[in-house]
């Protein structure tokens, strides 16, 4: 953790610490005496002399502090992991929502869970439909924060803080970005980045929309990445504007997949599809750093007496090194699916069954590649 300490009373010049970022968070505490501030940006009390000002923003320019002693504490930033595949029916969701359950339940983790897929499945695992639809009446979903990212609203009332919903299945640390059924409108996309084309010296649509999809999750995210360890976000299958974007904003992606040949071609086009989107932004000023952290396998019907079992497992250990493939698979198992129906995952609905057992020991071996890759 940063720390910079100021001593007597002076100016401290912070800039911006984060290139291409307009947000930053940070939290000031006094060692001896109550800060007097003189702040271009506005303060949010919190406990004792503890102050935050996360959501102040810089607009370009260095903020100025005049202060008594203190100190200040760079907090670590969430890791942002993907999980995605090319194929549908995978069991992506499956993973996202009982991998974020564990994190936050049995390994004291902050997690935010970002449905980016318009299926709303990972919405619908950790909260029943009734609950959803009220949150959606109010516009307390994804679609918000992408309609006012894709045409600013000067009059917009709600922001990220307001849209996240906390404690979800009443589990401390477990909280959920929901998504909606009606994400964006393409159309409103296309005329963005048709006028900030024409708008440059030499129009270049491919450098505008590289741009947006590079930075159109991450900022999203980037006033909230202080909050948690790990945001997890659900992809749709396939490679739509969102998918790019959530893996463009990934320091880590996750790949799920089942012992079946056609997941095994998901995956490889998976693959393909990001060494293309790296080399696309290797221009860029922010070019993309995202890593394998692993493939999961989740057994379907068939499970290791499947006929194309060993037939699978050959071909993705010729693809992906060791340290690449996840040792712990999650084995066939019927309280997974039934879980579904209490919308809650079954690490927390059904906690002694094998498919929860096998979630808690694939989180711990996720937290140790996480760790190894430093």
């Amino acid at each position: 953790m940063a720390r910079l300490t100021a001593i007597g009373q002076g100016l401290v010049q912070l800039h911006r610490l984060y290139g291409g970022s307009a947000w930053h968070s940070f939290h000031l505490w006094d060692q001896r005496n109550p800060l007097i501030f003189y702040l271009i940006a506005g303060l949010e009390p919190r406990t004792g002399s503890a102050l935050s000002a996360r959501r102040a923003t810089y607009h370009g320019s260095p903020c100025l502090y005049h202060c008594q002693s203190f100190s200040l504490l760079l907090l670590p930033m969430a890791k942002i992991i993907s999980t995605v595949n090319m194929k549908g029916g995978v069991g992506k969701t499956t993973l996202t929502v009982n991998l974020a359950t564990c994190l936050a339940k049995y390994f004291q983790k902050r997690v935010l869970v970002l449905d980016l897929d318009s299926q709303i499945s990972a919405t619908l695992s950790l909260m029943a439909p009734h609950d959803f639809a009220g949150i959606r009446k109010k516009g307390k979903t994804l679609s918000y924060l992408l309609g006012n990212a894709i045409q600013p609203n000067p009059y917009s009332k709600l922001d990220i803080f307001d849209i996240i919903c906390p404690e979800i299945c009443q589990i401390e640390g477990l909280e959920l970005l929901p998504g909606d059924i009606e994400l964006y409108d393409e159309y409103l996309v296309s005329e963005k980045l048709h006028q900030a084309a024409i708008a440059t010296e030499n129009p270049n649509f491919e450098t505008v929309w590289n741009k947006f999809e590079g930075t159109l999750i991450k900022e999203m995210l980037a006033p909230v990445l202080e909050e948690y360890d790990f945001v997890i976000l659900d992809c749709a299958p396939g490679y739509n504007l969102l998918t790019r974007s959530g893996i463009a904003a990934s320091d880590f992606y996750l790949l799920p997949a089942r012992p079946e040949p056609l997941s095994v071609v998901g995956m490889q086009l998976l693959e393909r599809r990001i060494e293309k989107l790296k080399e696309s932004h290797k221009a860029s000023d922010d070019p993309l750093n995202i890593n394998l952290i692993g493939v999961v396998f989740i057994l379907s019907g068939g499970g290791l007496m499947s006929r194309y079992y060993n037939q699978v497992m050959r071909r993705v250990q010729t693809d992906f090194t060791p340290g690449q493939l996840f040792q712990q698979s999650i084995p066939m198992d019927v309280n997974v699916a039934k879980a579904v129906d209490s919308f809650m995952p079954v690490v927390t609905s059904m906690p002694n069954t094998a498919g929860s057992k096998a979630f808690i020991k694939l989180t711990q071996e996720f937290l140790q590649k996480v760790e190894a890759f430093g």
